[in-house]
């Protein structure tokens, strides 16, 4: 999901934020892109059903952090430390170790969209760890 950065405050610390706006050109992103919808229903559907919280937030020093669907994540550093799940396919050495609360196993590299996008939000919340 497409959302519009707002501000930022406290990037790189114990208090990360980045406040967001989802915005109809938003919607529309989304609509045209993922759904291939390019109708003015789809758009307003879109902003209609859509729940998003108007911001993700991180501690840097922690590294966990939330996204805007309200999950939260910790951050594990290099999957070479799993050789197990490189070997399994599960990730490449390339990769991070992204848990979210409350599941034991980390996440697999299965959905490339959403593993990017977590590891996305942790990046820009805290710059220079994963990098």
């Amino acid at each position: 999901m497409t959302m519009t950065i707002v501000a930022k405050e406290g990037i790189g610390t114990v208090s990360a934020v980045i406040r967001l706006k989802h915005t109809l050109q938003d919607a529309k992103v989304f609509c045209v892109e993922y759904l291939r919808d390019n109708s003015p229903r789809c758009i307003t559907d879109v902003i209609a059903t859509t729940k998003l919280a108007d911001r993700v937030t991180g501690n840097c020093v922690e590294r966990t952090w939330t996204d805007m669907h309200g999950s939260s994540y910790s951050f594990h550093g290099s999957a070479r430390q799993s050789p197990e799940m490189i070997k399994q396919g599960l990730l490449s050495e390339t990769d991070y170790l992204i848990r979210r609360d409350g599941d034991e196993a980390f996440l697999p590299n299965l959905s490339l969209a959403s593993y990017a996008e977590r590891l996305e939000i942790f990046q820009s919340l805290c710059p220079g760890i994963a990098r």
